[in-house]
Formats: structure tokens, C-alpha cells, sequence
């Protein structure tokens, strides 16, 4: 993969071309100073892959992946304590990981993406009990949580 630090042939008089990156040749043609800090940052971003009209600014165009990983898992109790009386229990769990997920990266290697985690939990339980032919008792429980965690990379 060329980088902006990579040399690039460009034309300085008759007697041919000096080698410099794309950012040194930016920076000189608008009479900016270019610092050793500054060549390193701009050594970090390649060359673009499609020019723009002015020949100087350009597309960087690269593949973003996505790695999602996930799961979901589901716990269910069914118990009779006696031919009246029943408990019913769900728990749900369910785990979510992206370290990519919006692709807002700007470079390769995933500098700037925008990782996220997510957890929901979920539960609910269930007793019924019935007292004769006619009364029927049921007490209902449920309950719910998520967790969203969102981690800038790069």
C-alpha cells in the first residue's frame, strides 16, 4: 500500500524531477513550511486513489470489514409444584459486538471507526395458581435492561 510519505515524480525544471510525497507537493505549491511532524503525520494517510480535477487532492478509497459478533441465549423453567400451582421462568441474554459498525473510519486500519457493544437482558416469571373451578390467581413479573457501549479505535 503506498503511503503519503511514498515519493511521487514531479516536475521541477529541465533537468527533471525531484521525489517528494503528495503532502510535501501540496504544502510547497501553496507556500506552506512542512516540519518533520507534520511529514510523519502525513506519512500515515496514503496516496489517493483517484485524483480530483486539480491533480493535487484526491479520493481515498479502501475497504472498511465488518465483524460483528453476536449471540443470543434463552433460559426457560417450567415447573408444576402441584397440579394446581405452576411457575414459569424466561431469561434471555443477548451479546452484540461490532468494532466497526457504522464504518466511520477514515484510514486504513480502522483509525477512526466507531466500535459498539451491546447487551440486553431480559426476564420474566409466571406463577398461576388455581384456587377452585372459578378463581384463578396468575402474578406476573417481568423485567428488562440494555447496555450500549459505544469505543472510538484509532
Amino acid at each position: 500500500m503506498a503511503h503519503a510519505g511514498s515519493e511521487r515524480s514531479t516536475e521541477s525544471g529541465a533537468g527533471g524531477g525531484k521525489r517528494r510525497s503528495h503532502a510535501e507537493f501540496l504544502a510547497e505549491s501553496e507556500g506552506l513550511p512542512l516540519d518533520p511532524t507534520m511529514k510523519n503525520l502525513f506519512a500515515l494517510y496514503p496516496n489517493p486513489t483517484s485524483l480530483n480535477r486539480d491533480g493535487y487532492t484526491g479520493t481515498i478509497a479502501f475497504p472498511s470489514a465488518s465483524r460483528q459478533d453476536s449471540y443470543q441465549t434463552v433460559l426457560k423453567v417450567d415447573h408444576h409444584f402441584t397440579d394446581r400451582e405452576l411457575l414459569s421462568m424466561r431469561y434471555g441474554y443477548d451479546h452484540f459486538v461490532d468494532p466497526n459498525s457504522f464504518h466511520y473510519d477514515f484510514l486504513p486500519g480502522g483509525v477512526g471507526a466507531l466500535g459498539e457493544k451491546g447487551i440486553s437482558q431480559g426476564g420474566t416469571a409466571n406463577l398461576v395458581s388455581t384456587l377452585s373451578s372459578s378463581m384463578v390467581i396468575a402474578l406476573p413479573l417481568a423485567g428488562i435492561r440494555f447496555t450500549r457501549l459505544s469505543i472510538v479505535e484509532g
